[in-house]
């Protein structure tokens, strides 16, 4: 009866479904991303600065957790329609659509940068103020045709009208790119000093223009997708249960040494904490329960996750046990079962409402729940209250016995504790972005290939360095120091920055005519020498992070480690100037060949503005490197 009631509670009045809060989260996140570039956009059309933009921040922040939470509720709608049908149509178009908001979400982090480097000095108003009325027509096209293909996607069908409206959509963003291309090449033209437009004034204002262009090119691509009907068709089900079968003995991750780990540490687990009840406790099974809830992915990373579970579970039983004891008896009835609501209330509300307490209120809501929902405390002799409060106190006593077996069982099986686990992760993200980024340095174009599932993984580092800091921030130190709270967090920031912008440089030779682009800056003369200056400053400071973290002792730290720090000069290469100036000189000789011909429909492809882009970023690449290295030695 209660597993009944239990599911008629999550599908009366409305279903409560993972499929509803996908196309919920869709919806609010599709329009929570329009405004988001309606704001920018109007924001960096002006003539001042305000405090508006960090307003902004905050909405961009907030708008990136319901993108994940998104992204959660789509992979989970799988089991409820196993992607058959109508459901795995439905399910396909919100996963693609999750897809461009992250892409989005990642030009808003890049416009985000171009906002804050910004002046707004007299030059720019010049330069914005003709592109204007555009650039908004531009961006409201783009948040409508987003919002309409959200609707497309929610719906999980595409009907003619509905088609045919979208290619109107497309042709409006096409003719306004168009545009706006025409109207900035020629306000760029008679506003530059040497006719190329990359002059340091002009230089923000293309990167802006031509990242708002990107965006309006990858919501057209996906409209296109939309009305494909062969991009959407459902899935037969042969094919479902091969995908699903595959997806579930995966041999790329069930043969790895860590999820063979992960197996053969939880088992012992599990397996020691069912045999001690067995032998010991006369086949008690729930030790082995308690345990199977302390499952963690990596050892001595789960200490806090499983005090809290047990802060739980404890505080559960102890507060229905008291709530029952006072409310339990028949003339209380109608205030115990006042009671049992407004504590369900609360402990739900924890569960949802709170991230770091999360688990807690869900342990406080079933266990407590269960104690309260007893028969009446009159009808109970005193000797089965008895036997119950002996119950709840061996539910703790296995409780922390269980959480013993699984301390113990780490320790014993630990291969690195938390603080090793998270200075690796964050080196080896840090590693894999520089190398990348010195890879395509030097070998050129053919190093983008695969760039989309590289940014995953390094993002992942970076979440597992942030997880396992604050697991490290707590384990017993010992012999050693104490953990570089401030400083991790520190470097775990800027490296997220770097990582950022390093991306928007490689991502600025995507898409037609990047070889070419890559082929005229790299065949300047002044280039091996950014390269050189630029690659030595990012291995020192990938020596010098290594190095400071690695240290753990209680002793001083070897001085000598900052040898060579002083030699890598300011913060920009000494031969990007004159980098710069070759540059020109080349556009300035191409564009006499084309006679000053305006050739490109969207400034996403205009040469000028992605080599502005590539330049700033580089400038910005070369601080955030600087300034890692300085927050490095500052906290030392």
């Amino acid at each position: 009866a209660g597993s009944v009631l239990a599911i008629l509670a999550a599908l009366l009045p409305t279903p409560v479904t993972a499929t509803s809060h996908a196309r919920e989260y869709a919806a609010t996140t599709a329009n929570a991303t329009a405004e988001l570039f309606l704001f920018v956009a109007k924001y960096y059309c002006g003539t001042s600065k305000s405090l508006e933009i960090n307003v902004w921040n905050s909405h961009l922040a907030a708008q990136r957790k319901a993108a994940a939470k998104m992204k959660v509720a789509t992979k989970a709608a799988w089991w409820e329609g196993f992607d058959l049908g109508y459901f795995g149509r439905m399910r396909g178009l919100l996963m693609k659509h999750v897809e461009v908001l992250e892409d989005l979400d990642r030009r808003l982090g890049v416009l985000q940068v171009c906002v804050l480097r910004e002046e707004f000095s007299e030059s720019h108003a010049k330069v914005m103020e003709p592109v204007r009325p555009k650039l908004i027509d531009l961006v409201c096209a783009m948040g409508e045709t987003l919002m309409a293909a959200t609707i497309c996607c929610t719906d999980g069908s595409i009907a003619e009208d509905e088609c045919e409206s979208m290619r109107r959509r497309i042709s409006d963003i096409r003719k306004l790119l168009y545009e706006v291309a025409s109207t900035f090449s020629s306000v760029r033209k008679t506003q530059s000093a040497n006719g190329t437009g990359l002059d340091q004034d002009l230089r923000t204002e293309s990167f802006f223009i031509c990242e708002v262009s990107k965006c309006a090119e990858i919501l057209v691509v996906f409209a296109q997708e939309l009305i494909d009907p062969n991009s959407h068709s459902p899935k037969a089900i042969h094919l479902v249960v091969a995908g699903a079968i595959r997806n579930w003995f995966d041999p790329k991750v069930i043969t790895t040494s860590s999820y063979i780990y992960f197996v053969l540490r939880n088992g012992i687990s599990i397996v020691v904490a069912f045999l001690l009840g067995l032998w010991i406790w006369d086949y008690d099974s729930s030790m082995a329960g308690y345990v199977a809830l302390m499952v963690s992915a990596k050892p001595g990373a789960a200490l806090l996750q499983n005090l809290g579970r047990m802060q739980g579970t404890v505080l559960g039983m102890l507060v229905g046990n008291i709530l029952f004891s006072t409310l339990g008896s028949k003339e209380h009835f109608y205030v115990q079962c006042v009671a049992i609501l407004v504590f369900e209330f609360c402990t739900n509300f924890i569960y949802h409402s709170s991230e770091e307490f999360g688990a807690i209120g869900a342990l406080l809501a079933v266990f407590g729940g269960k104690v309260l929902m007893q028969q009446g405390i009159d009808e109970i002799s005193p000797q089965e209250l008895l036997h119950m409060e002996s119950a709840a106190y061996h539910q703790f006593y296995m409780l922390a016995i269980g959480l013993a077996v699984n301390t113990l069982t780490d320790m014993i099986l630990l291969s690195a504790p938390a603080s090793t686990m998270a200075r690796e992760a964050l080196l080896q993200g840090m590693d894999r972005s520089f190398n990348q980024f010195e890879n395509f340095l030097v070998d050129g174009f053919s190093q983008l290939e695969g760039l989309g599932s590289f940014v995953g993984e390094v993002d992942a580092n970076f979440a597992d360095a942030e997880k396992f800091s604050l697991e490290a921030d707590q384990e017993p130190r010992w012999h050693k120091a104490l953990f570089r709270t401030k400083l991790f967090g520190l470097l775990i920031d800027k490296l997220r920055e770097t990582h950022a912008d390093l991306l928007t440089v490689q991502r600025s030779f995507h898409g037609e005519g990047g070889e070419e682009l890559f082929s005229l800056i790299s065949e300047r003369p002044s280039f091996p020498a950014v390269r050189r200056e630029l690659l030595a400053k990012m291995q020192r400071t990938q020596k010098l992070l290594r190095d400071v973290l690695g240290h753990e002792s209680i002793g001083r730290i070897d001085p000598d480690i900052l040898n060579g720090v002083a030699d890598l000069g300011g913060s920009q290469p000494e031969a990007l100037e004159r980098l710069i100036a070759e540059i020109r000189q080349e556009v300035l000789a191409s564009s006499h060949k084309k006679h000053g011909k305006f050739e490109p429909g969207t400034m996403a492809l205009d040469q000028v503005c992605r080599l502005c882009t590539f330049l700033e970023m580089l400038s910005r690449v070369a601080k955030d490197v600087h300034s890692t290295l300085a927050v490095t030695i500052e906290q030392l």
